[in-house]
């Protein structure tokens, strides 16, 4: 926990020097930061392919230094296997996050932006699992949710006045909770039954700068 509060400090800390370090006289240029304009967010992969920024995200600017950001992401999956022994697996994910975003100089040629706001997501998964017999089965159900407050701090430049280029900095301050089921039974008897739950708090970066594209319209 302590590495990871130092790292995003560090991290801070080499931001705030950036800034301080951009020349005064950078050349303006023309952009699409204008009070009531929309834009939507893509992640550029490691391997250079348009992906889901973190899930559907779209920002809303109400002028050209401020802008609130919302961003969605969910997931119903299920899945079934056959054979000697059958297992059936179904999972639901939900997560969402408004950020507040400030731009620090939005005339720069290139942008350096920051901002914050709360954050936070459910998963569920069920699973049952039955031996080849029939006489043996696991039944196994995980929950949990997680919230809290998500920062950011990175740079846009604008390649075109309506496309952006982006690469920003993610770190958090989340409270999870997760809790756990298992039971086995054993000729249709209930024969073991295992529940845990645990609490944590987490601090720190996403390990990596998260680089994107962005479509203002």
């Amino acid at each position: 926990m302590r590495v990871g509060i130092m790292r995003l400090l560090g991290v801070t800390a080499a931001v705030c020097l950036l800034v301080c370090a951009l020349p005064s006289v950078v050349a303006a240029r023309d952009n699409s930061l204008a009070p009531g304009a929309w834009s939507m967010q893509f992640r550029i992969s490691e391997n250079f392919q348009i992906a889901d920024f973190y899930g559907l995200s779209v920002k809303r600017n109400f002028s050209s230094r401020d802008a609130v950001r919302l961003a969605l992401d969910m997931s119903v999956n299920s899945s079934s296997s056959s054979g000697p022994s059958t297992n059936d697996l179904d999972r639901q994910f939900f997560e969402s996050e408004a950020l507040y975003v400030r731009n620090h100089d939005p005339q720069s040629e290139v942008i350096f932006f920051y901002g914050a706001g709360p954050y936070g997501g459910v998963n569920r998964t069920e699973s049952t699992g039955v031996s080849g017999s029939g006489l043996q089965e696991i039944r196994q159900k995980d929950r949990s949710w997680f919230a809290g407050i998500r920062l950011v701090a990175g740079i846009e430049w604008f390649a075109t006045r309506a496309i952006s280029l982006h690469g920003e900095y993610r770190g958090r301050m989340t409270y999870n909770y997760t809790s756990n089921e298992r039971v086995m039974i054993q000729d249709g008897d209930e024969v073991n039954r295992v529940e845990s739950n645990n609490k944590r708090w987490n601090f720190g970066g996403v390990g990596s700068v998260l680089f994107g594209i962005s479509a203002y319209f």
